[in-house]
């Protein structure tokens, strides 16, 4: 099985590593903006492509919105939401509650509209040098929900 990692980058890059490690010893295939290899094909273009290849997204939004692609006014993660859900995939999407950002916020709410599985967790501060991993079972608690949500497939 291969499942796309969706979130923000920069916030989350050692929460994403571990996923993809997690991924990788319990015999699936994970895909993400970390394995994209330098094209001549514009990133998003990319991007979908991988998306496309997936069976599942693993879907994660904390309270940043993320880089905001010039053509469409939407964040790179917001853009994969929509390929996948367009293109039918399965997506379990985990949202932080409480988000502050409006952008977020407007997001979250259509993510939730939108029919598909949702789960929540709690923010928990955290420095850019203490990542939300260290502070919490933040990425055991997404991987055994994922498995239980498999699980019932």
């Amino acid at each position: 099985m291969k499942i796309f990692i969706s979130s923000t980058f920069q916030d989350l890059k050692e929460e994403r590593e571990r996923l993809h490690i997690s991924l990788k010893k319990a015999g699936l295939e994970s895909l993400g903006m970390e394995f994209f290899v330098a094209e001549s094909k514009h990133s998003k273009d990319v991007c979908f492509r991988e998306i496309d290849k997936a069976d599942l997204i693993l879907l994660i939004v904390t309270d940043n919105y993320g880089t905001v692609d010039a053509e469409t006014s939407k964040s790179f993660t917001h853009l994969e939401f929509k390929r996948a859900k367009d293109g039918n995939k399965e997506i379990l999407a985990f949202l932080q509650k409480k988000a502050q950002d409006e952008n977020v916020k407007d997001f979250q709410k259509e993510i939730e509209e939108s029919g598909i599985t949702v789960d929540y967790f709690e923010c928990l501060p955290y420095t850019p040098t203490q990542s939300l991993y260290k502070n919490s079972c933040f990425l055991r608690w997404i991987y055994h929900r994922m498995l239980k949500q498999l699980e019932r497939r």
